[in-house]
């Protein structure tokens, strides 16, 4: 009897812990998150700031590349932290 109390109380203890690290991941999720979506758009203006040097003169076509690829990797970063996002609530889900 008083080792499947201890049994049952550690199962509790296990839970209750990660329960509480997928919470924290949760919310590191989401502020990674923001801060990818704040840096799309920061890529996202730094490409039309090139658009418009090359159409000046004072720009190259490579530096309109460099930063379509930063839009392009910040994008897939959204995606990830998304999907992690996603993982890590389901895990909660299951926990509780």
């Amino acid at each position: 009897m008083f080792a499947s109390k201890a049994n049952l109380q550690s199962l509790y203890l296990m839970i209750t812990a990660r329960t509480t690290i997928a919470y924290f991941q949760i919310k590191k999720d989401k502020e990674l998150l923001q801060i990818a979506q704040n840096q799309l758009l920061l890529a996202k203006k730094a490409l039309l700031i090139a658009k418009k040097r090359y159409e000046l003169g004072i720009d190259s076509r490579l530096n309109i590349e460099s930063k379509r690829i930063a839009v392009t990797n910040a994008k897939r970063a959204i995606e990830n932290l998304e999907k992690q996002l996603k993982i890590d609530k389901n895990l909660i889900a299951v926990l509780l």
